[in-house]
C-alpha cells in the first residue's frame, strides 16, 4: 500500500514483487490495517487556573509563573562556582565549595646512640587534615535584584 502511494506521489512505477519459491512456506495472511487517524493538535490543554485573589498584586502571576531552565546556561565561573539560571534570568542557583586543608611534616633528625647504643634513625611523619569545609549556595529569586546566599559549615 505504501509503495503505491509513494509511487503515485513521486511518479515512479512500483517495483515488482518477487514470486515466491515453490519450496517455501505459504505467505502469512494479510494484516488489515485500520486507517490512521489524524494526529492530535497537541497535548491536552491544562485546565485554566483559578482566578487570582483580589489581595494578590497583579504582577505576582507573572513572577510566580514557571520559568524554564536553559541547560546551555549552566557554566563554571571562577570565584562564583557552578551557576545554573533560567532563560529569563529570574532564577539562578550558584553552587560553590570552599575547603581548608592542612599538611604537617614533622621531621626528627638522626642521633647517634648514647653509651655505645645503636643510632636512632631520622623519622619523618606526614599528617594531612581536612580542617574546614563550607558548602555555599547563592543566586536570585523572582528577579535579578532579589539575591540570597546560604553557607553550610562542617
Amino acid at each position: 500500500m505504501h509503495a503505491t502511494i509513494l509511487s503515485a506521489v513521486l511518479g515512479v512505477a512500483p517495483a515488482p514483487t518477487p514470486a515466491p519459491a515453490p519450496d517455501s512456506a505459504p505467505p502469512p495472511p494479510p494484516v488489515s490495517v485500520a486507517p490512521e487517524s489524524a494526529p492530535a493538535a497537541g497535548p491536552a490543554a491544562p485546565s485554566p487556573a483559578p482566578p487570582p485573589s483580589r489581595f494578590v498584586p497583579r504582577t505576582d502571576a507573572t513572577r510566580l509563573a514557571e520559568a524554564p531552565v536553559d541547560g546551555s546556561k549552566a557554566r563554571w565561573r571562577p570565584g562564583v562556582g557552578l551557576e545554573v539560571s533560567s532563560a529569563d534570568k529570574r532564577f539562578a542557583l550558584q553552587f560553590n565549595l570552599l575547603g581548608q586543608l592542612q599538611m604537617v611534616v614533622h621531621h626528627t633528625a638522626a642521633r647517634p646512640g648514647m653509651d655505645g647504643g645503636p643510632d636512632v634513625p631520622a623519622v619523618s611523619d606526614l599528617t594531612f587534615a581536612f580542617r574546614r569545609a563550607r558548602l555555599i549556595f547563592g543566586g536570585n529569586l523572582f528577579a535579578p535584584t532579589i539575591k540570597y546566599k546560604i553557607q553550610l559549615t562542617a
